[in-house]
């Protein structure tokens, strides 16, 4: 797969109530991390799948304080990956090759549940915003 593939593939391991127990994000053609694997783990881990698919990015950062710029965007692009996949996953958004994510697998056991998905970030793109609440034409856009 050449490495202009922008494709990530996001793991989401949730407990037996469906709460978040952890994730990794990572580019697609060669596993490489996106930013940190786990960037909003710890910010996320032990909220419902429900609560988290429904999640938007202002809201993410007025829960948990904003970051600087650069780190804004590695923030949302996660948010959105882990949304859209619990979102598939819970059967609220279609998932498949056109949409902007795709399950590759699902596993279960009375523990804990385990979501592979494709995620699509050339369809998300135009959700993910680095600058301070606004989107480059200057007009105000929510974040995610």
């Amino acid at each position: 797969m050449p490495c202009e593939d922008i494709g990530e593939i996001i793991e989401v391991e949730l407990d037996a109530d469906d709460r978040l127990r952890g994730y990794g994000l990572t580019k697609e053609s060669c596993g490489a991390e996106v930013g940190r694997a786990s960037l909003l783990g710890d910010l996320l881990r032990g909220q419902p799948a429900a609560t988290l698919a429904r999640l938007q990015g202002d809201e993410l950062m007025e829960r948990w304080g904003a970051p600087h710029e650069g780190e804004r965007f590695l923030l949302v692009k996660h948010l959105l990956a882990l949304r859209e996949a619990l979102a598939v996953y819970l059967g609220e958004r279609h998932g498949g090759p056109d949409a902007p994510c795709a399950l590759i697998g699902v596993e279960a056991d009375d523990a804990r549940t385990r979501v592979v998905a494709r995620i699509r970030v050339e369809l998300l793109a135009g959700e993910i915003r680095a600058c301070s609440r606004r989107c480059s034409r200057g007009d105000e856009a929510p974040c995610g």
